[in-house]
């Protein structure tokens, strides 16, 4: 709890004054590296390796989709699992696609500018940019080196994400958050 307060307080602080943006990138951990983050836990990984016997004990968390999700995954593999109905319009390209095949694609689909365009193996939101026009798109594909995803870009007023679990036994579930 002492730690949450903390954040919220340096949270409200940097609203009500102009702090520095190191300051800012120090007391907010959304700005942290990925390894700084996850450091603490690397003992508590190792006794629960120990325990388990085996490194990638995690990986069994969600079976259905690569390395349990946890790294590597493609997000066309998971969002092909998923009803159509219920994810933005995307479509899949390889890495040499060329900005004028994307344009073909997107007017044979009727996307409109803004689009996404993200990496299909990735996380954090590396790579991950939205594009007005097509120079934009241009100007991504030529630095782009990936596979990559073509998404219309949804512009609602909240975003929010849902973290649901369920035990494997079926004892519980509930959202955390």
């Amino acid at each position: 709890k002492r730690f949450y307060s903390v954040v919220y307080l340096s949270c409200w602080i940097m609203k009500k004054r102009r702090i520095p943006l190191f300051l800012v990138k120090l007391l907010n951990y959304e700005y942290w590296p990925f390894w700084l983050f996850f450091l603490p836990l690397v003992p508590y990984w190792v006794y629960l390796s120990i325990k388990a016997r085996s490194f990638t004990y995690f990986t069994a968390a969600n079976p259905g989709i690569e390395h349990s999700g946890v790294f590597g995954e493609s997000k066309i593999d998971i969002l092909r699992k998923i009803d159509r109905d219920f994810i933005p319009k995307t479509f899949f390209a390889q890495s040499d696609t060329s900005a004028h095949q994307v344009l073909q694609q997107l007017a044979l689909e009727n996307f409109d500018f803004p689009i996404v365009i993200k990496p299909n193996v990735g996380e954090r939101g590396n790579e991950v940019a939205k594009i007005d026009n097509p120079n934009q798109l241009t100007s991504y594909l030529d630095s782009n080196t990936a596979d990559f995803i073509v998404q219309e870009f949804v512009d609602f007023e909240h975003e929010l994400g849902v973290l649901y679990y369920r035990f494997p036994d079926g004892s519980g579930s509930g959202i955390t958050s």
